[in-house]
Formats: structure tokens, sequence, C-alpha cells
């Protein structure tokens, strides 16, 4: 798995400048740890740029806690401290409101990134 701190990333990188629906209004950058999203600029803690990065480049997609402790600290474990991964969440949560977006969890799956009106997803 690639560590979103990597040295070489270009300027082309898709997690520099990934993309929420196509709209150039909406990016996120690791190199000065800050975001456009919903219209809004919002600056970000470095761990919290790099969740919000995974975030979106899974967008809508649901990441395993274990999937973003390896990103966020780069430890490959096979429990991880769900307490570290829900303390940068929180911090996301609170940046990210009034842009339109929010962070969904659900037990034992994940997290992702989705539009408030979005509906939520469903187990079948």
């Amino acid at each position: 798995m690639t560590n979103l701190y990597s040295e070489d990333l270009g300027d082309n990188c898709p997690l520099c400048d990934k993309l929420i629906d196509g709209s150039d209004s909406r990016r996120v950058d690791l190199y000065s740890n800050s975001a456009i999203l919903g219209g809004k600029s919002i600056v970000l803690s470095p761990q919290v740029a790099v969740l919000l990065s995974a975030l979106v480049v899974a967008y809508p997609r649901f990441l395993t806690t274990s999937f973003l402790m390896q990103q966020l600290y780069g430890l490959e474990v096979e429990w991880p401290e769900d307490k570290i991964v829900s303390v940068q969440v929180y911090h996301l949560r609170k940046r990210l409101r009034g842009t339109g977006y929010i962070i969904e969890n659900r037990h034992a799956i994940g997290y992702r990134l989705c539009k408030e009106n979005q509906e939520s997803w469903r187990l079948l």
C-alpha cells in the first residue's frame, strides 16, 4: 500500500488533487494540509489531511479502521486501537461542518466520506 506522505508524489498525483464528483471546487492538498469541499476552504492537521485524502480517493466506498491506521501511521496491525482513528475522524468531522460532506461510519465495516443529503448505505 502506498504511504500518503511519500516524497515522490508528483504534481499530477491523484491523492493531492483527487476530485469528488469531478468538480474543481472539491480537492485535498497534502502539501499545504488544506482542502476545498463544498466551496469552503479548510485547514487541516497533517494526520487529518491524510485521513481525508484516503476517504476522498475511496469515495464513496468504506475504508476499514485497519487501512486508515496504516495510512495515518504506517502501522500494520491486526487489531488496531479504534480510539486512535476515531479521534482523527472526530477532528475531521469538526472541520467538515458547513461543507455539505460528512463522515459516515458503520460498526465492523469502517468509515466513508459522503454528502450530507446522500441516502445512507444499508446492509442487504
